[in-house]
C-alpha cells in the first residue's frame, strides 16, 4: 500500500481498531522511517476515542449495515480494545527505541569525530612544543657562544687597554692616540680571533682559487689595510697584494648596506695617476666580500684601492700600497 492510501488508517490503528493484515501494513510504513506518519501516530491519543473512531476506522473494521444484520446472530464478539491499544503501544515503544538507537548512534559518531580532531590538535601541539624545544636548545647554545667571544673580546680589549695606557705613561704624547684607540675597541672587540680566519676567507670561496692560492704562497706578498673614510667608523678590510703578480685580493667586512639595486665598486689608482674602474659587487649579509681583482698592467704600478659607493662615487674604504723602491 502507498503511503497515500495507508494516511487514512493511522486514526483507526493508533485506536488498536484496526484489522491485524492492516495493521501489519502500518507497521511495515512507520518502520521505513516515515516522518510524517509517525507524527501523526505520536499526536494522536491511544486507544479508540470516546466518539467510536474516525470514520476512517468504521470503514475499515466495520462490514457493511446490511452484512451486519444478516449475520448479527452469528458474529463472533468484537476484540477488546485492550489487544489494539497494546499494539499501539508496542509500536510506540518500539518506534521510540528505533529514535533512541539512531541519537545515541549519532552522538557516538559525534563523540568519536571530536575525539580524532582533539587528538589531531595534540599531536600538533606536540610537534609544535618539539620545534619550539628545539630552537630554543639552538638559542641557547648561540648565547652561550656569543657570551664566550663577548667575554674574550673584552679580554682583549683590556689588554689593548692597558697595553694603550701603560705606552701613554711612558710618553705624554701618545694620550691623543689613547683616545682613539678606545673608539677603536668596540670594533676591535667584534674582530678578535677573527683575524685568523680572514686570510683563510680570502684563499678560498672564491672564482680564482688557483690564482689566489699562488698569489698567498708568495713570497714578499703584503697585506695592505683598508681604512674606513669618514662618515664611515666600522667598516674596515685587507688587500692581498704582491707586486711581481697581476692579481690581487680584496676583503672586506661590515659595509654599510644598500639600497636594492645599488652596489659598490672598487677603483685602482695607479703609480701614473691613472684610476681605472674594477668589478662591482654587492657585499653579504653582515657586510662582507672575498674579490679577486685581476690587473691589466700588472701590480707593481698599483698604488690606492678605493671601495666606493657606485652610484656616487662616495668614497667608503681606502688603503694605500707601500711605494716601491727606485731602481
Amino acid at each position: 500500500m502507498t503511503h497515500d492510501e495507508l494516511r487514512p488508517l493511522l486514526g483507526a490503528y493508533a485506536a488498536g481498531a484496526l484489522a491485524e493484515s492492516a495493521a501489519e501494513a502500518v507497521r511495515a510504513h512507520l518502520a521505513s522511517g516515515c516522518t510524517e506518519c509517525l507524527h501523526d501516530i505520536f499526536s494522536r491519543p491511544v486507544g479508540l476515542p470516546r466518539g467510536g473512531g474516525d470514520e476512517s476506522s468504521r470503514t475499515a473494521t466495520e462490514p457493511p449495515h446490511d452484512e451486519a444484520e444478516r449475520h448479527a446472530v452469528h458474529a463472533p464478539p468484537p476484540a477488546p480494545v485492550r489487544r489494539g491499544r497494546r499494539w499501539g503501544l508496542a509500536v510506540t515503544i518500539v518506534v521510540l527505541a528505533l529514535a533512541l538507537a539512531t541519537f545515541a548512534s549519532w552522538t557516538i559518531y559525534d563523540l568519536r569525530e571530536r575525539e580524532a580532531a582533539r587528538h589531531a590538535e595534540a599531536v600538533r601541539l606536540a610537534a609544535r612544543v618539539s620545534e619550539l624545544e628545539a630552537a630554543r636548545a639552538e638559542l641557547a647554545t648561540r648565547v652561550d657562544g656569543l657570551a664566550h667571544d663577548r667575554e674574550a673580546a673584552r679580554d682583549e680589549a683590556t689588554r689593548q687597554a692597558e697595553a694603550v695606557r701603560a705606552t701613554a705613561e711612558e710618553n705624554a704624547s701618545l694620550t691623543a692616540e689613547l683616545e682613539a684607540a678606545r673608539g677603536r675597541i668596540a670594533t676591535l672587540t667584534r674582530g678578535v680571533q677573527r683575524r685568523d680566519s680572514e686570510i683563510a676567507q680570502l684563499v678560498t670561496g672564491v672564482d680564482e682559487q688557483r690564482a689566489v692560492h699562488d698569489l698567498a704562497a708568495t713570497p714578499g706578498v703584503e697585506l695592505v689595510r683598508l681604512k674606513p673614510i669618514a662618515p664611515v667608523a666600522d667598516a674596515g678590510g685587507h688587500v692581498l697584494w704582491h707586486p711581481a703578480r697581476d692579481t690581487i685580493l680584496l676583503y672586506a667586512f661590515d659595509l654599510p648596506p644598500l639600497p636594492e639595486g645599488n652596489h659598490y665598486r672598487v677603483r685602482l689608482r695607479l703609480g701614473d695617476g691613472r684610476v681605472e674602474d674594477g668589478p662591482v659587487f654587492r657585499p653579504g649579509p653582515r657586510g662582507d666580500v672575498a674579490l679577486p681583482i685581476r690587473l691589466t698592467g700588472g701590480a707593481a704600478h698599483l698604488r690606492e684601492v678605493q671601495v666606493v659607493r657606485d652610484s656616487t662615487a662616495e668614497p667608503v674604504l681606502a688603503g694605500q700600497t707601500r711605494p716601491l723602491p727606485s731602481s
